[in-house]
């Protein structure tokens, strides 16, 4: 299991995060653990194209199915 204990060893920067000294360059894919729970989050650089922040993907309503939530970060 890659997280065995509940405090995880995380910490943020711009273009990346690092979990337990192993480095994960944004963007990257979060999905849950959950198989019915269907929110994909897209953490994205303060280097990409679309600005610092993240997109959440979810089932569809109405005519949605993501969202883009920028974030000073």
């Amino acid at each position: 299991m890659l997280f065995e204990d509940k405090e995880a060893d995380l910490k943020e920067f711009d273009d990346y995060i690092l979990i337990r000294g192993q480095r994960l360059n944004k963007p990257f894919l979060e999905k849950p653990i959950n198989a019915e729970d269907h929110a994909i989050f897209i953490h994205y650089s303060n280097t990409s194209s679309c600005g610092s922040g993240y997109s959440v993907l979810f089932r569809k309503t109405e005519n949605n199915c993501s969202q883009f939530v920028p974030t000073d970060n």
